[in-house]
């Protein structure tokens, strides 16, 4: 019987898998377009990656490595079945649930963790600047506001 992991890449990524590279690949690109339209209406480049330091710089670099972790991994793991042998959570043909980009694999839940850790950054230097900026009344909106989707800030 021939080795599932030895097919090409069409039977290799089930429609499943697809769909959510494909799903993940829009949202990349629309991210991308909606930055060129808020810098050209600003004036100026609205990404601050290029001068953030120290942790922040960590946590662009996060970002960066999870999407292309996310979109990538499961294309070299279809492509390169030698790759995929070594990753015990990789199954060709999955037919499961899928997050968008990222399949059930060592480089998926790696691309998961970065992405947490980096926005976690992300959002407790933005918290503290806007409580730098506006005091009482973003404490008082922190407070009452859940930071992850209903989970209360610590």
């Amino acid at each position: 019987m021939p080795d599932p992991l030895d097919t090409p890449l069409n039977t290799a990524l089930s429609f499943v898998q697809i769909a959510a590279l494909l799903v993940l690949a829009l949202y990349l690109l629309a991210f991308l377009g909606g930055t060129a339209l808020a810098a050209r209406a600003a004036g100026r480049p609205v990404w601050l990656f290029g001068q953030a330091r120290g942790l922040d710089r960590l946590a662009a670099m996060g970002f960066r490595a999870s999407f292309a972790l996310g979109l990538l991994a499961p294309l070299i793991w279809a492509l390169v079945p030698g790759l995929a042998r070594l990753d015990p959570l990789w199954s060709p043909g999955l037919s499961g649930l899928a997050l968008p980009g990222v399949m059930p694999s060592l480089p998926g839940i790696l691309a998961v963790l970065l992405f947490f850790i980096a926005a976690s950054v992300q959002i407790r230097t933005e918290e503290a600047f806007l409580a730098r900026t506006h005091g009482a009344e973003f404490d008082a909106f922190a407070r009452r506001t859940p930071r992850w989707l209903g989970w209360p800030h610590s």
